[in-house]
């Protein structure tokens, strides 16, 4: 659901103003949907499907940072080194049924939030309760502002790659054509 937020909405808006007789219709899940029973032409996915008959072509890759308010590290001391992390309240960003994306680092640290929401971690972060791992472009107004901090920012949480998913058929019909250009 957050890339129609916040990637799909403009894609969406741009795309309505070049071809206004086309007519869309969205659905904002984070649930994998059967194409044939939704009538699906098209999809966008954080992440490879492992199994699919889907095509899957990678549009950019999404990193993952740590990232803090202003607010919370001028109250606390700003981590040096990942084993910091265990002096500070964590929020990690999770896949689609719960699980961290990536294992706890080569050092334990046991997060007090796992949650597969950016705006859930953007709101930890804005709400001055710790360090959130969340994708830069999520925070990108806050961190020009100054408002949020990029704790780390040489070294990622994880890197995600974003997918545009189609049917396999031979026959594409011309509005998904227009949308993947």
């Amino acid at each position: 659901e957050d890339l129609s937020i916040f990637i799909l909405t403009k894609l969406i808006i741009i795309f309505m103003q070049d071809y206004p007789k086309i007519k869309i219709k969205l659905c904002s899940t984070n649930e994998i949907l059967d194409f044939n029973k939704f009538e699906v032409d098209m999809a966008l996915r954080i992440g490879k499907l492992s199994d699919s008959s889907l095509i899957q072509k990678r549009l950019a890759n999404i990193d993952v940072g740590y990232m803090a308010s202003a607010n919370y590290i001028s109250r606390n001391n700003i981590p040096q080194k990942l084993e910091d992390l265990q002096d500070h309240s964590l929020a990690i960003l999770s896949n689609l049924y719960g699980h961290p994306i990536v294992k706890a680092h080569e050092v334990s640290i046991t997060p007090h939030l796992i949650s597969n929401s950016m705006p859930v971690l953007k709101e930890f972060i804005k709400e001055n309760k710790g360090i959130a791992t969340i994708a830069t472009f999520f925070c990108k107004e806050e961190l020009a502002k100054g408002e949020f901090i990029h704790i780390f920012p040489e070294q990622l949480y994880t890197k995600r790659s974003l997918y545009l998913l189609t049917r396999p058929n031979k026959y594409i019909p011309k509005h998904v054509k227009l949308f993947k250009e």
